[in-house]
């Protein structure tokens, strides 16, 4: 098993006895801290084939960007050696929500156990549905801005083939704003003038200190005549859940919605 997410995938729905192997831990918060920490951890880094191979595994589980020559190699080398390889879908560009899913259904397939894969797909689905279908009611779509914040004076902005957040605020009736060609593009003070979105999200790792996130734009004197700043509409997001998803996915779709239009969950 190589990355923390998938890892944490296969707690949740049980599978963790199945794992003789964990690798390239990504450092960020984990509610799985505990049972990721009582497994073999081969490494918190790439691991080496002879580490991989000593524990004889009938599968390998990881994200996609491991098969390089100076990492794992090529799925061929694995497979030649009569182990199967299963790729995370939702790591590379071009994620999105039924990436996630499918990576969740894949799993339970490779596992059989898709009765609790499947069942947890179909029930975050039909929620998602719900929160859409409350969306529609909106009477306007306000602009909203979406950055990554790393404690600098700048932030970082990502395309929607970069994270699954996008979709939730479309998915919530909000005007996502896109501000650049390129995948990913460090944006300054200027340039968030310039768009002058209603809404501000802002994306921090989890535990960390997202009161300290927010009043960074909220109390930026040079960002004072944006309209979000100036209506205080700036919401603090996990990192890791915009971007690819993790168990919380629909828990945060919910908390994009409520944050574009409060006004559709007055008295909830």
């Amino acid at each position: 098993m190589i990355g923390q997410g998938l890892a944490e995938l296969m707690i949740a729905f049980g599978g963790e006895k199945k794992i003789v192997g964990l690798a390239y831990l990504d450092k960020s918060y984990s509610k799985y801290e505990k049972q990721i920490r009582q497994l073999s951890v081969l490494t918190d880094m790439w691991p080496s084939k002879e580490a991989i191979l000593e524990l004889q595994p009938d599968l390998i589980i990881s994200m996609s960007s491991a098969f390089q020559k100076e990492r794992l190699g090529d799925i061929s080398f694995w497979n030649e050696r009569g182990i199967s390889v299963l790729t995370g879908i939702n790591y590379t560009i071009g994620r999105t929500i039924d990436g996630f899913f499918e990576d969740i259904e894949n799993i339970g397939e490779a596992l059989h156990i898709e009765n609790k894969t499947n069942a947890f797909v179909t029930e975050k689905k039909a929620r998602i549905k719900e929160i859409q279908n409350k969306a529609v009611q909106a009477k306007n779509k306000p602009k909203v801005l979406l950055v990554a914040s790393g404690g600098r004076e700048t932030y970082d902005y990502y395309s929607p083939s970069l994270c699954v957040i996008d979709e939730m605020i479309e998915g919530s009736s909000g005007g996502d704003i896109q501000i650049s060609e390129e995948t990913y593009a460090e944006m300054s003070v200027e340039s968030i003038l310039a768009v002058n979105p209603d809404k501000i999200i802002i994306t921090e790792f989890q535990k960390s200190d997202s009161e300290a996130a927010k009043n960074k734009g909220l109390l930026n004197p040079s960002l004072r005549n944006v309209t979000a700043i100036k209506n205080k509409h700036v919401m603090v997001a996990d990192y890791t859940n915009a971007i690819r998803g993790s168990l919380e996915l629909v828990d945060l779709y919910e908390d994009v919605a409520k944050f574009v239009h409060p006004e559709l969950y007055k008295g909830e």
